[in-house]
């Protein structure tokens, strides 16, 4: 979508906020039209071209935080972009670039009710359960990845460079292989994800089929999962191999519980 038609579908305060963003001076009674050609020329103005991709990098980091996490608040946002950029950002500026900029309007969502931006990959009849789930990882660290692949979810079709992807997406196809990584995100039970796969792909005989739900399932251990804050389920494994842990310390897995009674 060009420039001009994203800016027409802000309203005069979004518009006022993307001058504010670009730090365009112009009356508030200033026409919508004349805002609108305002951003536009200073974006396409090669004399701004440095500000204008330091602050577009900024919007692409936002929404790629927030594909890669799925769930996650504006505080932790902040923390990400603090970390990623090696800046520090003020929360209130923060959240008027994310809800007013036109390159973030419409990508993501905002849930009011619980005050947390959500990937428009998250399943509505899944946000309740994965909410719930990241609020057990209490004492687990975001994973941050490196900066240049962080980038590169942006793009929400983006599914990662994980293990063995190539070999499942051979084995099941393209298509099938995109839905049980953001079905696998989305926090649903294997059995119905094995289920949906299996309902559109053949094997020859029963062994074939275990073999091939044996290899899907160990490849599901790679994916980074919302639930666990951008963690893959092995890595949270090899960090319980590396600590040995008493049956009365903190689990490892961030739920906050007793180690013999959560993964003991």
């Amino acid at each position: 979508m060009k420039l001009r038609e994203k800016l027409k579908k802000l309203t005069k305060k979004e518009l006022l906020d993307n001058l504010s963003i670009f730090e365009i001076k112009m009356p508030q009674s200033a026409l919508k039209d004349k805002m609108i050609e305002g951003v536009a020329e200073f974006v396409q103005n090669k004399e701004n071209k440095d500000v204008v991709e330091k602050i577009e990098r900024k919007a692409k980091l936002v929404k790629a935080i927030v594909n890669f996490y799925g769930v996650i608040s504006l505080e932790n946002i902040r923390m990400v972009l603090e970390k990623s950029l090696k800046s520090s950002i003020e929360a209130e500026e923060l959240e008027n670039f994310i809800n007013n900029f036109y390159m973030i309007k419409g990508k993501l969502n905002y849930n009011e009710e619980k005050k947390l931006y959500t990937s428009l990959n998250v399943q509505d009849e899944q946000l309740d359960k994965i909410i719930e789930e990241i609020n057990k990882m209490k004492t687990l660290h975001y994973n941050i990845l490196p900066l240049s692949e962080l980038l590169r979810y942006s793009d929400r079709n983006y599914l990662g460079k994980l293990s063995g992807m190539e070999r499942i997406e051979k084995l099941i196809g393209e298509k099938r292989f995109a839905r049980l990584i953001v079905d696998t995100k989305n926090d649903n039970v294997p059995a119905d994800i094995f289920k949906n796969i299996f309902s559109e792909i053949t094997t020859e005989t029963k062994e074939q089929a275990q073999q091939l739900a044996d290899e899907i399932m160990k490849f599901m251990n790679n994916i980074y999962l919302w639930v666990l804050k951008g963690h893959s389920p092995n890595e949270i494994m090899r960090n319980f191999k590396e600590k040995k842990i008493g049956r009365n310390d903190p689990c490892k897995c961030g739920s906050g519980k007793k180690y013999k009674k959560c993964c003991g």
